[in-house]
């Protein structure tokens, strides 16, 4: 699976996997929670810390 990171026009995160987008949902500590930006309501995520190291892909889509 390759990922690829970019920004957003405003600034934020975003990360691109097999084409799906994924930004910013919130943060807890080091850790930041990445949601489906693709289709509201997908429950794909991904969780990364504060390098950018991804702890969790769940990369199941319902779209």
């Amino acid at each position: 699976m390759k990922f690829k990171y970019t920004t957003s026009r405003h600034g934020g995160p975003i990360i691109t996997v097999s084409g799906y987008r994924f930004c910013k949902s919130r943060t807890v500590g080091a850790k930041t929670h990445m949601k489906c930006s693709t289709h509201k309501g997908c429950r794909a995520i991904i969780h990364i810390l504060d390098d950018m190291t991804i702890i969790k892909c769940h990369n199941v889509h319902n779209h």
